[in-house]
Formats: structure tokens, C-alpha cells, sequence
């Protein structure tokens, strides 16, 4: 198994979301490059960045600093956030970035799935965010027609070689919130099982 240390990035700092909401924003450090070289001082190989700016523009506005993660330190590294053309595709591949995860994207628009992953084959991941059983997209806002197995055997059909899975749980007294460590996690295990394809999960600090 293997640990991803994640950093959600905003305006060029280490940040978190409460609730996916952007007005509920922690800004943890204003030196991600530092919290990166931290990770992989207490032994870490991988890291997971999320374009929370890209994810709400499309576009790519932490580039330079994604540039510096991914080429200034050793990790293995790998984004998400609102990647929703191969332009984009392209430009976070030739920065050095490992592997580019599509999300909503890829449950949308498979044309440009098929496009990426035949042209960058295993350095593409797709997203698979599951709630009630079904692929949810946008941000947790929405939820597609399909079934988690079903859209996970789709991507195996597509080529795609890794999954990150992410599950929506109901806590008591509290709001929805997407958590990988709960009773549910039979159906990570499952999704993971049924699709032949790693699975891969990754928490923010």
C-alpha cells in the first residue's frame, strides 16, 4: 500500500476546503514547496495535488508552483482540479507531473478520456467519486447515471490503469462529507476488485 500526502493548492498556498465549500477556506501553509520537502523528509514517495482554483476556472493557475513540486522535489506526483482538456493534459505532463486525474471530464466528455489516455496511457487517472452507489460529479453536487462497478468496468474497457476512489458517508449529526475510512469500505475494495485497476486514495492535511 501506498501513502499519498496531499495538498489542496489556492492562490499559491497549502489549503483546505470545509465541506467543499471555497468561503470555508484554512489556509494551512504559504509555502507548499516547504510542506512537499516535509512529506518526503519523513520518508514519503508520492504526493497528490488539487488545483482547487483550476477546478473552479479550468484552467491551470498554479502551474509555476505545481512545476517546482513536481521537479524540485523527488515525489512521485500527481493532480487533479477542473483538467478538462488535453491542452491542459499536455501542459501539466511537460511541467513533470507523473500522472494528470480527470474527473468530472471523464464521466462527461469520454471522447477526450479516449483522447488522453491514448496518448499518455498509464500517466492518466480517473476520479471516481461514489455516492449512494453512483458516480457523482461536479464537485459532489451532482450525480450521474452510473453505477460505481459499471462506470469502473467502463474505464478498464477505456484503458484506463488507475482509479482514485472516493466515497460520500453520512456521519450523524453532521453534514455529508467523503471519507475512505468507514464502514463502506467494502465498496472501495469492491470498485477496486471489479475494475482489475489500482486504486488509489489520497486525504488532505
Amino acid at each position: 500500500m501506498k501513502i499519498f500526502p496531499a495538498i489542496d493548492l489556492y492562490e499559491g498556498k497549502a489549503v483546505r476546503l470545509l465541506k467543499g465549500d471555497y468561503e470555508q477556506m484554512t489556509i494551512y501553509s504559504e509555502q507548499p514547496l516547504a510542506v512537499a520537502r516535509d512529506f518526503e523528509a519523513a520518508g514519503a514517495d508520492c504526493l497528490h495535488l488539487v488545483d482547487l482554483e483550476g477546478a473552479r476556472l479550468g484552467t491551470t493557475p498554479n502551474l509555476t508552483l505545481v512545476t517546482r513540486l513536481a521537479q524540485e522535489t523527488s515525489l512521485f506526483t500527481e493532480i487533479g482540479g477542473g483538467i478538462r482538456s488535453m491542452e491542459t493534459v499536455k501542459t501539466y505532463i511537460a511541467a513533470g507531473v507523473d500522472r494528470v486525474i480527470l474527473g468530472t471530464a471523464a464521466v462527461e466528455n469520454e471522447t477526450f478520456l479516449r483522447e488522453a489516455v491514448a496518448a499518455y496511457g498509464e500517466k492518466i487517472a480517473v476520479g471516481v467519486d461514489i455516492k449512494d452507489g453512483f458516480v457523482a460529479v461536479k464537485g459532489w453536487t451532482e450525480t450521474s447515471a452510473s453505477t460505481c462497478f459499471v462506470f469502473c468496468d467502463k474505464m478498464k474497457q477505456i484503458g484506463v490503469r488507475t482509479l482514485r476512489v472516493m466515497i460520500w458517508i453520512l456521519w450523524p449529526r453532521a453534514a455529508y462529507r467523503p471519507s475512505r475510512t468507514s464502514g463502506r469500505c467494502g465498496r472501495w475494495t469492491c470498485t477496486a476488485r471489479s475494475s482489475d485497476a489500482p486504486a488509489i486514495s489520497a486525504r488532505s492535511t
